[in-house]
């Protein structure tokens, strides 16, 4: 789909459920299927932060589906393959309720597919952090590597032999080598 015109969260939510995108101040961006690899770490990571969260009950552990609003005028609907609310924001809307969620999360995972250019990351970041995400991580497969972004802009890249923390889930921690394997 492609449009001239600025395109607003509400009228995102009009596109058929299977078109795949996200929407960045009002402007549509087509999100591919992700691949083996992509799927895999976003599994592993999930397992840990679901196990986190059973210690800890923190809040509520999100798959990719979930549009985050972060943004308006121009309107930004984000859906991070993977997201942390906090436990006070993990409510349940109303049955039938057809809107996205209206805050940000505490925590945002994204994993790089290759058509993330350095650019689209860094903007993804900056849109995550200014609208009140705690803490945001890119995961790079082909550099097994966490970038682990916070909202004091501070950025720590976590390698394979590392274990990755977070500054807003206490006691949160990840040998890299448990989620790249060896």
């Amino acid at each position: 789909m492609l449009t001239t015109e600025l395109v607003t969260a509400s009228e995102l939510l009009e596109l058929p459920e299977d078109y795949r995108c996200e929407l960045i101040r009002g402007v549509i961006v087509e999100v591919s299927p992700a691949f083996w690899d992509h799927d895999s770490l976003v599994g592993i990571l999930i397992e840990h932060l679901v196990m986190y969260n059973v210690r800890t009950r923190v809040g509520m552990v999100r798959s990719g589906d979930g549009g985050y609003i972060l943004e308006h005028d121009p309107d930004t609907v984000l859906a991070p393959d993977i997201a942390v609310v906090r436990r006070e924001q993990s409510g349940r809307p109303p049955r039938g309720t057809h809107s996205y969620i209206p805050f940000p999360p505490l925590l945002a995972v994204e994993v790089k597919s290759p058509s993330n250019s350095e650019r689209r990351i860094a903007e993804k970041t900056d849109i995550y952090l200014a609208a009140g995400v705690g803490e945001v991580w890119w995961v790079l497969p082909t550099d097994d590597t966490v970038s682990r972004s916070t909202a004091d802009g501070s950025t720590m890249v976590f390698r394979r032999g590392d274990t990755l923390t977070s500054t807003v889930l206490p006691g949160f921690t990840l040998a890299l080598v448990d989620l790249f394997g060896d």
